[in-house]
């Protein structure tokens, strides 16, 4: 990300890398588009994929409540969606990407103890690793 410095010594990263990588900071951002477009972000839609992410975030109880699902509009910064699912979308649309890498910046602050650990076991043991 170019956030650190180095001091001494040689930083190695490998070929695959250079593709890129997936960020989810503590303080995720949203964008003033749908659930879905906030996952997809201009991604070609793979319906595979898609409800696999979805479901291992554990998105789908949020989407169902919704009133368009997940073509509801989601507010300027997330307004109408708690910290938790904001949370749960920007990890949601990191795993969506194709990129080899991702980089959790304490990914999983705003969710409780219940929720974190589906979300981790699902998600990252599952989906990242497999």
């Amino acid at each position: 990300l170019g956030e650190t410095y180095l001091l001494k010594g040689e930083i190695h990263w490998q070929e695959e890398n250079a593709r890129g990588h997936g960020y989810v900071p503590s303080n995720p951002w949203i964008l003033n588009v749908s659930l879905q477009e906030n996952i997809t972000f201009g991604r070609i839609f793979d319906r595979k994929r898609y409800n696999d992410v979805v479901k291992a975030c554990c998105l789908q109880a949020d989407i169902d409540i919704l009133p368009l699902g997940d073509q509801t509009l989601i507010g300027e910064r997330g307004i109408n969606v708690s910290g938790g699912q904001r949370q749960r979308i920007a990890l949601a649309r990191a795993i969506y990407s194709p990129t080899p890498t991702l980089i959790l910046d304490d990914a999983f602050s705003a969710l409780d103890p219940i929720v974190g650990s589906a979300v981790f076991e699902n998600a990252i043991l599952v989906i990242l690793f497999f």
